[in-house]
């Protein structure tokens, strides 16, 4: 997941967008009391495929995101409470470590060099949150204000990396919900592709 890789993954997350932003231009047409139904399965497909995209681009390190910014997080696996009561929760999709509250109030997060694949959280010194990638083999330790403290390389298998995360609900805009997984995001753009049929039946129904 390097450099080249982002590259051409952004520019074919904006030809396939340019192209699907023409399609709905297209198909709306003055007047047509199904314009609706055009807009409301283009947003959804423009809407899942950014979700899809950005979330390749950001684990591959191609967008800059400030520390105030709230990927959705939905339901995720290995969350970690930290000493002091916050949470520290692992979005392997987009490669970020975002840190909540006791209340789960969005405090910071920030991006991980883990190439694309997942990543495990562990917190077994005080104060700092350590982080360890299957690709590349990297053993991040950082402060709990996402301050990069150590970068080092392990040698035991990813599997025996042992991390007291568990599985939670972290609570999500129930709009942005589908930004959550890519899998999500594909679904919604199939959704959204389904309302278009919808949109083009209506206009012209099928001789009975």
């Amino acid at each position: 997941m390097g450099s080249r890789f982002g590259w051409i993954v952004a520019a074919f997350a904006a030809t396939w967008m340019a192209l699907a932003i023409g399609c709905i231009s297209r198909q709306s047409k003055r007047g047509d009391p199904y314009n609706w139904l055009v807009w409301l399965g283009g947003f959804f497909v423009v809407l899942g495929a950014a979700g899809f995209f950005g979330a390749i681009l950001s684990s591959a390190g191609m967008l800059s995101l400030p520390p105030s910014f709230e990927w959705p997080a939905g339901y995720v696996s290995g969350v970690v409470t930290l000493p002091g009561g916050s949470r520290a929760v692992p979005l392997e999709p987009s490669g970020r470590v975002q840190i909540y509250d006791l209340d789960w109030r969005y405090l910071r997060g920030w991006q991980i060099a883990a190439e694309g694949g997942p990543f495990k959280i562990v917190t077994s010194q005080p104060d700092k949150i350590e982080v360890y990638t299957l690709r590349g083999r990297h053993h991040f330790t950082y402060s709990e204000a996402g301050q990069l403290l150590a970068n080092e390389t392990y040698t035991q298998p990813y599997g025996l990396v042992l991390s007291e995360g568990r599985s939670q609900l972290v609570p999500t805009f129930p709009l942005l919900w589908p930004l959550s997984s890519p899998f999500l995001c594909v679904g919604l753009a199939l959704i959204g592709g389904m309302v278009w049929k919808l949109s083009k039946w209506l206009r012209n129904p099928p001789d009975i």
